[in-house]
């Protein structure tokens, strides 16, 4: 069995959230857009039940979308690879898929656009003026080029999932519709801590189809 994704029978938690009000159909490059939510922001009761059903909780939740006939970047999002698990939700572009990779050649960088230098990342112009510049959004990240890279497993999210984003992984779109994703990281109600890829799996087992 992959250690990167499962599918959830889980969609009466599917967030209810109006993305119209960010105007993502202006958004050229994945880099150039992220947004982040509270628990409350997703409007759905039934998610917030299940995640104390389950003793868990978010601090950290995102809002992702990839242009139409694009890619995201091959990142992972510990620096040090560790098997961090999120929900993910689904709301457009049927066909697009997410990848994980493996590679010898990533490299860390800054989350905030305006920290990279462009001996680092050459293209880095393209992405500046979205979302990801300043105080909006920061911390770090490991990425690697497509090039260098390996493909080790690749699915269709669907409506909802549990993915392991601690490998390196990326989105791509090859339809003519932006994908749009809300992202939940899963941590202990209790401990606060992230809540690792085995232990997800064991604690959602009865929702894994």
């Amino acid at each position: 069995m992959n250690r990167y994704h499962r599918f959830l029978n889980i969609e009466d938690c599917i967030p209810s959230v109006n993305f119209s009000q960010w105007n993502p159909e202006n958004v050229t490059e994945w880099a150039q857009f992220h947004k982040t939510l509270q628990l409350d922001d997703l409007n759905n009761k039934n998610l917030l039940l299940f995640l104390e059903k389950l003793n868990m909780t978010s601090g950290w939740i995102e809002v992702f979308c990839t242009p139409p006939n694009n890619s995201g970047v091959i990142h992972s999002d510990s620096p040090i690879g560790e098997e961090w698990s999120k929900l993910i939700f689904q709301y457009s572009s049927l066909g697009s898929k997410m990848r994980w990779w493996t590679s010898e050649k990533s490299f860390i960088v800054s989350t905030d656009l305006t920290n990279i230098s462009k001996e680092l990342v050459p293209e880095i112009d393209g992405y500046v003026g979205g979302d990801r510049l300043g105080g909006n959004y920061h911390g770090r990240i490991r990425v690697a080029y497509d090039q260098d890279c390996k493909l080790e497993y690749e699915v269709e999210v669907g409506k909802c999932s549990l993915v392991n984003i601690g490998p390196l992984h990326s989105s791509y779109n090859p339809t003519n519709e932006h994908r749009l994703v809300i992202t939940i990281a899963l941590f202990d109600a209790n401990t606060g801590n992230r809540i690792l890829w085995d232990e997800a799996v064991e604690r959602l087992y009865e929702y894994i189809r």
